[in-house]
């Protein structure tokens, strides 16, 4: 790898780095989308994996951290999702989903969440938000 290349991609994953955590997501995606533009994508797709995960946990153990500092964390609030998300992630990682199948939960699921970003419904709309 260049130097060049290097500065640039270190430089890339701190600015996505940066970008993710001032919203509180570690950047995964972000991650992922930069390392597969470098001459790094020719290395096994696991180990991109690995790496963006590894940076995705110090990244949003980074944000959390400062969001708990702050006041702003409601154990009573994060409980239910931790709880739930142990076993759900168990499940999750002995399915099995066939490409053409993936594809079309995560096209779906974008539409939707664009869909949500740029038009549907707010939770800011709603007459009884409450926050907490």
């Amino acid at each position: 790898m260049e130097s060049l290349e290097l500065v640039l991609l270190l430089f890339g994953l701190l600015l996505i780095a940066a970008l993710y955590a001032s919203v509180g997501h570690g950047g995964a995606s972000g991650y992922l989308a930069l390392l597969s533009l470098s001459t790094l994508a020719s290395m096994d797709p696991v180990w991109l994996k690995q790496h963006a995960w590894s940076l995705n946990l110090v990244v949003a153990a980074i944000a959390f951290w400062h969001y708990q500092r702050e006041g702003f964390h409601l154990p009573r609030l994060t409980i239910p999702f931790v709880v739930a998300s142990i076993p759900l992630a168990l499940l999750g990682g002995y399915l099995s989903v066939g490409g053409s199948i993936y594809d079309l939960l995560l096209s779906l699921t974008l539409l939707w969440a664009a869909w949500r970003l740029w038009g549907g419904p707010s939770a800011a709309d709603a007459d009884d938000v409450v926050t907490p």
